[in-house]
């Protein structure tokens, strides 16, 4: 004859799994929810600028300032540091392709050729250990005869080790854009993008982000990219 106790308490377990399922669900939906009501917060742009405004990128610079990551626009370059180990050798040129495109399509014939504006900026190399970011493109700028200018450093940009479903590194970026204006002489817009990309277990408050990636592990190239377009949603040019 059956136990009816034991058969009791079986179906009683059974349900208490049934229901930790459930609430384990209910939790990651309204996490993914909030996370994406979040994102439409932040996709508000900053004050808008003139619709007419030109603007040019300047090549990004790898490495940041080592005492005070929010004074690298002030800081002379020959102070810039980065980990080698941690900073992919062409990271700098990957990230500037990559927004200059972005500008490019944006913007069309208001934003500078990237041709054009490597002539200016090797022109003012000599003494450029003692210049600062912020002298460069307020140089650059006046020679270019542009209302904006765009500049960002790269300090990290790792690429993942495995695949799609499975790593033994993630991807890692990070970096910073500034928007300078060149006629009032400051940034007027900036912002940073730092991630190292982790699972959803291990990070249920970014869940929106998991699952709008595809629920699998990004390269360096498509974590950057990610960034970039999340960032250029406050582009304040219009």
């Amino acid at each position: 004859m059956k136990n009816t106790g034991n058969i009791k308490k079986s179906g009683r377990t059974a349900a208490f799994h049934r229901q930790k399922r459930c609430l384990f669900i209910a939790a990651i939906i309204v996490l993914f929810l909030c996370s994406m009501a979040q994102a439409q917060d932040d996709q508000q742009p900053d004050n808008q600028t003139d619709q007419k405004a030109s603007v040019a990128l300047l090549p990004l610079i790898k490495g940041q300032n080592p005492e005070d990551r929010g004074e690298t626009l002030t800081c002379p370059m020959g102070r810039f540091c980065y980990e080698e180990a941690g900073l992919k050798h062409d990271a700098d040129r990957i990230l500037t392709q990559m927004i200059q495109e972005k500008l490019l399509q944006r913007y069309e014939s208001r934003a500078v050729p990237m041709e054009v504006v490597e002539k200016v900026y090797n022109g003012i190399r000599p003494g450029f250990d003692e210049k600062t970011p912020l002298e460069i493109v307020l140089e650059a700028g006046a020679d270019l005869n542009v209302d904006y200018m765009l500049v960002g450093n790269v300090w990290r940009y790792q690429e993942r080790i495995g695949g799609d479903y499975g790593v033994d590194q993630p991807a890692s970026v990070a970096f910073t854009l500034y928007l300078v204006s060149v006629e009032d002489k400051e940034a007027v817009w900036s912002r940073t993008f730092a991630e190292t990309q982790k699972s959803l277990s291990e990070n249920l408050l970014k869940a929106g982000d998991f699952f709008r990636r595809g629920a699998r592990w990004l390269t360096a190239r498509e974590l950057a990219k990610d960034g970039l377009d999340e960032l250029m949603k406050t582009f304040p040019v219009q």
